[in-house]
């Protein structure tokens, strides 16, 4: 629903608690923005909020589309939306603060607080948890091995207790930046036992009531009654929208409702960043790794560059609700976009808005990129390999010669370097292959490739389980092709890759790779995009 230029006015005016001084240039915002949102501008689509600031203005804000298809709501900028991983950047607050009180250090050993926690090798630490280099597994994809459906109920107490009975660590702690939702709800968790009292009531108090964020909340019960909530939406068909459950209470890694308004106000003040506010300045303390390599994520926040301008940003994804933030220090500007729409294009909407108003400052990115050439030594090196600790590397696809993909998620093309048998990522240089005599190494890493030949099918038959897990599969085989399932996930194909390594048919079984003792299967290992070595065994069947 459209709303009316005097209303967008009167509602900056009480917003920013000052007079808008150029109205002339606020109806020209509008109508540029009307224009970008203009599919939204009906009465049958889900939509988005929109709020931009200018120092400590509001300059403007509007929603687009429908908060409630079936009951035609409309969003407004007081419109509640999930803003999913957006969320972290208040759970790091939250811990920033019960820092620069002396409650807890960066470098104390997470097991302090968390005595459940299984012996790793190597200790965790509470930085490493706030800058996704703990080596934790993710809970989205672990729990979706162990039998959940993302629309089941799935608990903050759930996943802490998937956390505890975690066995190993995906990497060293310290060596990787891996984004992982678990060590932020972790974090909430410890935040809660330092503090005292639950975490959702904890940061109510610390960080929603001193800013006056009245329509923000983490949501810790999904019984609980929300004002003005927004309902998520998917595209069915062309001509029908399908709805989302929203099922789920990860407080701390997600699992926060708030308003464009609320989050306005929140980035306004991260924007003032007072000299004596420390735990603000905390909050742009960018990850270093244990080899001295600084990464690009702080504290819930990622530094990076937009319109070819420094930006500190964070996305949200969840059940169909889509959320971004973006701060432009250099030019003490930054929007909000919420929407309930899982299609949006979050990136493409926020470019334009920024263009809007940073004009000749902000450079629209072309998305026009020329194909790396080809190269016939890469190509030659096509197949299947493992590294030490075990990650799984392909070479090469029938769609793209120059692909590397690694644990069934992660996607590059490769272009050669000037120096022969070097290779890099073209979205990241720093993600190198090389190849010395007959050894191939990544980042130094030696590679072992798979044989091109696997055991006969029927080899990997049997019943597998995990004991972290609690969790049974069962892999048969039909037809001449393998299959696995357990009492939740199923049938889902296994389709041969090299040697033992297997291609799962879901997400969640991005690629498993059967073990064996001497000539036996004596289990297997899932991998995927924040998951690794996940092991189920080989055991008699039930």
């Amino acid at each position: 629903m459209k709303q009316s230029f005097l209303g967008l006015v009167l509602v900056c005016i009480f917003y920013c608690c000052t007079p808008v001084e150029n109205p002339q240039q606020l109806n020209k915002f509008e109508s540029e923005l009307d224009a970008i949102f203009a599919e939204f501008q009906n009465d049958a689509s889900p939509g988005c909020a929109v709020a931009v600031f200018q120092g400590n203005k509001v300059v403007f804000q509007k929603g687009y589309g429908l908060a409630n298809i079936e009951n035609k709501v409309p969003i407004t900028t007081s419109t509640t939306f999930d803003i999913a991983s957006v969320s972290k950047q208040f759970t790091a607050y939250a811990a920033a603060l019960l820092l620069e009180q002396g409650k807890m250090s960066l470098t104390d050993d997470i097991k302090m607080y968390f005595p459940e926690l299984n012996d790793f090798p190597h200790h965790v630490t509470i930085d490493q948890l706030i800058h996704h280099t703990s080596g934790l597994r993710d809970w989205p994809q672990t729990l979706a091995v162990a039998g959940w459906s993302m629309e089941d109920e799935l608990t903050y107490e759930q996943i802490l207790r998937m956390a505890f009975a975690q066995k190993n660590l995906n990497y060293e702690p310290g060596d990787e930046y891996s984004y992982t939702n678990t060590g932020y709800v972790l974090l909430a968790e410890l935040v809660s036992r330092v503090a005292e009292e639950p975490f959702h009531s904890h940061i109510e108090k610390v960080v929603f009531e001193p800013l006056e964020m009245k329509n923000s909340r983490f949501n810790h019960d999904i019984h609980n009654v929300i004002p003005a909530r927004a309902q998520s939406y998917y595209k069915a068909d062309s001509a029908n929208y399908g709805s989302y459950a929203n099922t789920t209470t990860a407080m701390g890694s997600s699992s926060m409702v708030s308003t464009v308004e609320d989050l306005a106000r929140w980035l306004m003040f991260l924007s003032k960043n007072p000299a004596d506010n420390l735990a603000v300045n905390r909050l742009h303390e960018r990850g270093v790794l244990t080899n001295g390599d600084s990464i690009h994520y702080a504290y819930g926040v990622w530094f990076e560059e937009s319109g070819g301008l420094p930006v500190i940003t964070h996305t949200g994804s969840w059940a169909g609700f889509r959320a971004m933030t973006m701060r432009f220090p250099t030019k003490d500007f930054g929007l909000v976009i919420l929407s309930n729409y899982a299609g949006l294009d979050r990136y493409g909407y926020a470019e334009k808005v920024a263009k809007v108003f940073l004009t000749d400052d902000y450079h629209l990115s072309d998305e026009k990129t020329d194909e790396p050439p080809l190269s016939d030594n890469y190509q030659r090196l096509a197949g299947a390999y493992v590294s030490s600790p075990t990650r799984i590397y392909e070479l090469g696809s029938d769609d793209n010669p120059m692909k590397l993909s690694i644990d069934g998620a992660f996607e590059y093309t490769m272009v050669a370097a000037d120096s022969e048998g070097e290779f890099f990522a073209s979205e990241d240089p720093t993600l190198q292959l090389k190849q010395v005599g007959g050894t191939l190494s990544v980042n130094g890493a030696p590679l072992e490739k798979l044989s091109a030949s696997s055991l006969p099918l029927g080899n990997y038959t049997g019943t597998y389980f995990s004991d972290e897990l609690q969790m049974m599969y069962k892999v048969v085989m039909e037809d001449e092709q393998l299959f696995m399932s357990s009492l939740r996930h199923g049938p889902v194909e296994l389709r041969p890759i090299a040697g033992n390594l297997f291609a799962g048919g879901e997400w969640f079984l991005g690629r498993v790779l059967f073990t064996t003792t001497a000539d036996d299967i004596s289990g297997f290992q899932v991998f995927g995009g924040r998951v690794r070595r996940l092991h189920f065994r080989k055991v008699q069947s039930w």
